[in-house]
C-alpha cells in the first residue's frame, strides 16, 4: 500500500509543472483567436456597413500633419448618405508596427453595429452605431471588453511581452523544479539506504 502511494505522489510531484502550464496556455489561446475572429489588419481588410445600405463603407488612414505635428495619422470612416460619403468617426491612429499600434474590431452584438479599439494614444476606445454616427459606449458587454482585451494582449504595451516572458520564465522554473524535485528524491533513497545498513 505504502508503495503504491508512493507511486502515485511520485507521478503527480513528475506531472504537476504541466498542470499548471495547461490553463495559462489555454488562457492564451482563447484570447488569440477572439483576436483572429474579431480584429481587422492591414485596416483596409476591415469590413463594415453601419448605415445598413448594403454598401461597405469606406475604413481609411490618413495623415494630416500640421504645425505640432509632423505626422498626425487619423483613423476614419465614413458612409455614404444621400449620395455623399459622411464621416461617422475621426480619432488618432498609430501605424508603428504589427503590434505597437491601434488596432480595430468591427462586431455586430444584439442587432446593434459596434467598434472596438486597441492603443495607447486615444481614451474613447468602445463605439456603436446610433443610427447617425459612432457613439462612444458607456455600458460595456462581456463581448466587448474581450475583444479589447485580445487585441490588447497582441500589443507590446498591453500584454504581448507579458506572454513571452512567461514562456521564457517557464524554462528555467521548470528546470529548477525537477532539479530539486529529483535530487531530493536522490537524497532520501540515499538516506534511506544508509538508514538500512545502519540498522542491519
Amino acid at each position: 500500500m505504502k508503495k503504491i502511494v508512493f507511486v502515485l505522489l511520485l507521478l503527480f510531484l513528475l506531472v504537476a509543472p504541466f498542470l499548471t502550464v495547461k490553463p495559462i496556455k489555454n488562457y492564451y489561446k482563447r484570447y488569440e483567436e477572439i483576436a483572429r475572429k474579431y480584429e481587422c489588419y492591414p485596416i483596409e481588410k476591415c469590413v463594415s456597413d453601419f448605415n445598413d445600405d448594403g454598401k461597405p463603407d469606406l475604413i481609411t488612414v490618413v495623415d494630416e500633419p500640421n504645425f505640432q505635428e509632423r505626422f498626425n495619422y487619423r483613423l476614419k470612416i465614413f458612409v455614404e448618405s444621400s449620395g455623399e460619403k459622411k464621416q461617422i468617426l475621426n480619432v488618432k491612429y498609430d501605424p508603428t508596427d504589427n503590434t505597437l499600434r491601434t488596432h480595430v474590431a468591427v462586431l455586430e452584438e444584439g442587432g446593434t453595429k459596434k467598434l472596438v479599439i486597441y492603443d495607447t494614444i486615444n481614451s474613447q476606445q468602445f463605439f456603436f452605431w446610433d443610427g447617425e454616427t459612432l457613439s462612444p459606449s458607456e455600458n460595456l458587454t462581456v463581448l466587448e471588453r474581450e475583444i479589447w482585451n485580445a487585441m490588447a494582449l497582441e500589443d507590446d504595451t498591453g500584454g504581448f511581452h507579458q506572454k513571452i516572458a512567461i514562456d521564457l520564465t517557464l524554462i528555467p522554473l521548470f528546470g529548477l523544479y525537477y532539479l530539486v524535485l529529483f535530487s531530493s528524491i536522490g537524497m532520501c533513497l540515499y538516506f534511506r539506504k544508509k538508514l538500512k545498513l545502519h540498522l542491519s
